[in-house]
């Protein structure tokens, strides 16, 4: 099995994709799209097939840098892991 991740099908793709423009928007305003520095509020939408598979899933954020994404990522696991 490949660590390369796979990108969605097409459909799929042009569905997360229209899904994370409609959050920008809500959560942030129209016309924020393209200036990063008027957000007021950051997401990280992940999709996964029920089941878990092999773990994968598509993954989508309104401007966090894949290394900012990660750090989020994993801080956010510890707090949870904390509360169980």
């Amino acid at each position: 099995m490949s660590d390369t991740p796979k990108p969605p099908p097409e459909p799929v793709r042009d569905l997360i994709n229209s899904i994370a423009f409609a959050m920008d928007q809500i959560l942030n305003g129209k016309g924020v799209e393209n200036d990063a520095s008027m957000r007021k509020n950051g997401f990280v939408l992940l999709i996964y097939p029920f089941g878990f598979n092999d773990g994968r899933a598509n993954i989508i954020t309104n401007g966090a840098s894949h290394t900012e994404m990660v750090e989020f990522l994993r801080t956010q696991l510890s707090i949870l892991e904390k509360k169980q």
